[in-house]
């Protein structure tokens, strides 16, 4: 007669529970019970023990490759053979980070840009490889513009939930306070928080704008001139800029 096993969540072994019969009229015989897989051990990551009955998993065991095997046994003396099916579905373990869609994610705001604060300037999304856990995924940013002792210092944060970034405040891009690009991580934790980590980074770049005036380098300037003389520099100056980027400046004297 064939008998079911059921096992469920099985992680490193478990016993397969056989009962003996022995027929009074061979009490004289002292019987011997040899166990085998003969069926289902795909990958051979199962093994029997051959005098007990128990059942060692022998090799790794992916939740997300196969969900269950079914083993095929049977249990023999000298006399007789038996049969039977052991069901073993493999427990699934949070054994994968979240992944991220894109190892490196960029966009460009305009430096200066105080409307519409905070501002989503972008989106991230992680999935999880454990497909059948829940997607239970949070964010948090850490490195550059980013406060975690002092969120109110913070210039980005993030949708600890959606993944949504947003700008918190007006970006300055000129020197010598300034940035051209800001650059942090963003990391996203499975499990509510409390499981794996995987993270990608982030480069905000700041566009530039004309916001800043031209600037002497000193408030008064002095030259000579030979009298009666023409075509004679009396001064050269040069006006500082607060930006690296390219002006046309046009210089003239009033008086």
């Amino acid at each position: 007669m064939r008998q079911r096993l059921w096992a469920y969540g099985v992680e490193d072994r478990f016993y397969l529970a056989v009962r003996e019969q022995r027929n009074v009229e061979y009490n004289w015989y002292k019987s011997s019970v040899r166990y085998k897989i003969i069926g289902g051990n795909l990958e051979d990551v199962f093994n029997v023990k051959e005098t007990t009955g128990a059942i060692f998993v022998s090799g790794p065991l992916d939740y997300e490759t196969r969900k269950k095997y079914e083993l095929k046994l049977t249990a023999s003396n000298k006399l007789k053979e038996s049969s039977t099916t052991v069901v073993v579905h493999v427990k699934d373990l949070n054994d994968n980070p979240p992944l991220f869609e894109r190892p490196t994610y960029r966009t460009q705001i305009t430096e200066e840009d105080d409307r519409n604060l905070p501002k989503r300037v972008l989106q991230v999304m992680a999935n999880d490889a454990d497909k059948d856990r829940p997607l239970d995924i949070v964010y948090f940013l850490t490195g550059q513009g980013i406060d975690s002792d002092n969120p109110a210092n913070s210039k980005f944060d993030i949708n600890r939930t959606s993944g949504d970034i947003f700008v918190l405040k007006p970006l300055d891009r000129d020197l010598p306070n300034g940035h051209s690009q800001y650059r942090f991580t963003v990391f996203a934790q499975d499990e509510g928080g409390q499981g794996l980590v995987g993270y990608a980074d982030v480069q905000v770049n700041l566009k530039d704008i004309n916001d800043n005036a031209p600037v002497f380098p000193h408030g008064t300037y002095f030259g000579n001139v030979t009298e009666n003389g023409t075509a004679v520099a009396i001064i050269r100056f040069a006006l500082l800029l607060q930006l690296p980027r390219r002006h046309s400046i046009l210089h003239f004297l009033s008086h």
